[in-house]
């Protein structure tokens, strides 16, 4: 199921803002994971191998909305999501 979750323009400000926000709850979500204590070691080394990918993503996106020179920008975002039992050895 393809999902929009952004279509519209913003101003530079409120772009960097949504899409800040977008990646931060996924973030968090990650990070919470590893404060509780109750990950395996490689579900840990996944977790924090995830939150980096994440920032190095945001980051450069952050950049990319910083470099227009416009005020404004039109930002679309798309979730192609699927939901499906996990695969069991």
């Amino acid at each position: 199921m393809e999902l929009t979750l952004i279509n519209g323009s913003y101003p530079k400000q409120d772009a960097i803002k949504i899409v800040s926000d977008i990646f931060g709850i996924k973030i968090q979500y990650h990070q919470k994971r590893i404060d509780s204590g109750l990950l395996s070691g490689e579900e840990l080394q996944h977790a924090e191998k995830r939150i980096g990918q994440l920032k190095i993503s945001l980051d450069q996106l952050l950049q990319k909305i910083r470099s227009h020179k416009e005020p404004e920008l039109n930002i679309e975002a798309h979730i192609d999501l699927n939901v499906f039992a996990p695969i069991t050895q």
